[in-house]
């Protein structure tokens, strides 16, 4: 039994000092830095890219696509915004019949 109080007695000193405001305040800033030092591809790559640049990279895509190269056709068709949706449809065609029982 004084175990189990020295275990409780740990964990709220624990969660007294790990949650409180100051911590958490410090813990923002922390995470807010590291955001800065990562930008998204996307906007490295409208910075490095003028349009003539993706003018020649869509016409190589093209030429593969033409060649027969399934994936250049792919990123055609994604990036011209006719992506088909990703979906999963969950269900049943018949009613299952499911039994619980409870043990005690």
């Amino acid at each position: 039994m004084a175990k189990r109080k020295q275990s409780q007695a740990q964990l709220d000193n624990l969660s007294k000092s790990r949650f409180d405001s100051e911590t958490a305040r410090k813990a923002n800033l922390k995470s807010q830095e590291a955001k800065k030092k990562y930008r998204p591809l996307k906007e490295i790559v409208a910075e490095c890219l003028d349009e003539e640049s993706v003018r020649q990279i869509m016409a190589a895509l093209m030429q593969k696509a033409m060649e027969g190269d399934v994936r250049a056709w792919e990123s055609l068709r994604d990036s011209s915004g006719q992506k088909p949706k990703d979906e999963v449809l969950i269900g049943a065609e018949k009613e299952l019949d499911i039994n619980i029982k409870v043990i005690e």
